[in-house]
């Protein structure tokens, strides 16, 4: 059998024509095929998943660094959120501070007119 591994795939053909279908020479070369064909197959698995395998290390680095930058803008937006609420509240404090004074002061306008109107 080791001599078959031995051989081109030219040579171990003409072996295998020397010998008819039943006979065990002929099974050996047959299985010496059937091992070609899977180590062959298994050169090319290989290749194919160090390629994916390259390919899954590209994505993930990418889908990191996008993670990374979301995190990022959503802190942004936190903190934006954050700085335009406190503005807004002391915004509303200062116009309910004004609102108010100014209601008293056309509360009383209206109080004083009323009265001057009224003989």
């Amino acid at each position: 059998m080791d001599d078959l591994k031995n051989k081109s795939d030219q040579e171990l053909a003409q072996w295998q024509a020397g010998w008819k279908p039943s006979t065990d020479k002929y099974i050996l070369a047959e299985i010496e095929w059937a091992n070609r064909a899977r180590e062959k197959q298994h050169q090319l698995d290989q290749a194919l998943l160090k390629s994916q395998h390259d390919l899954n290390l590209i994505i993930l680095d990418k889908q990191s660094k996008l993670t990374k930058l979301a995190i990022s803008v959503g802190f942004i937006g936190v903190l934006v959120g954050a700085l335009l609420g406190a503005y807004m509240q002391s915004a509303l404090s200062t116009n309910n501070s004004h609102a108010s004074s100014n209601s008293y002061y056309s509360e009383s306008n209206k109080i004083e007119s009323t009265s001057k109107s009224k003989p």
